[in-house]
């Protein structure tokens, strides 16, 4: 896959909050110093992975990165 092909994957399946959101989100978040600030549900989604599964975290998302990109 060349790097046009996975930004446009990544553009068109994984990233759904636009770059005005996205920073809007990032600095409230700074301003009510959050410890954690997750923009997007593929976000929220990792971490819950990742607090649920912290051995196996890294094999799942490897897994769910080829299912995207096919």
């Amino acid at each position: 896959m060349s790097r046009e092909e996975a930004v446009a994957t990544f553009d068109q399946k994984l990233a759904r909050t636009s770059a005005e959101e996205a920073g809007r989100i990032i600095a409230d978040g700074m301003e009510a110093r959050a410890p954690r600030i997750m923009v997007g549900a593929d976000a929220r989604i990792g971490d819950v992975m990742q607090r649920v599964l912290p051995v196996r975290y890294a094999n799942v998302a490897r897994a769910l990165s080829r299912r995207v990109r096919s």
